[in-house]
């Protein structure tokens, strides 16, 4: 059940910067409503991917 509501949650809060990186990133050929209504799960698992390689790149620039 906890599994539930933390996948639920980490999706509606990751969903956006994903979407706004594919937007970008395929040079605003498509609009923002219809990237984010794609699949919520490709835009979340985007944004951790990014999220994670700015921390790495942070730890490895400043410490």
């Amino acid at each position: 059940m906890v599994e539930i509501i933390l996948e639920t949650i980490v999706v509606l809060i990751f969903r956006y910067p994903g979407a706004l990186i594919r937007w970008v990133f395929l040079r605003k050929k498509r609009t923002f409503k219809s990237i984010l209504d794609d699949d919520p799960y490709i835009n979340a698992m985007l944004s951790l991917v990014v999220l994670a390689l700015i921390v790495v790149l942070i730890r490895y620039l400043f410490f």
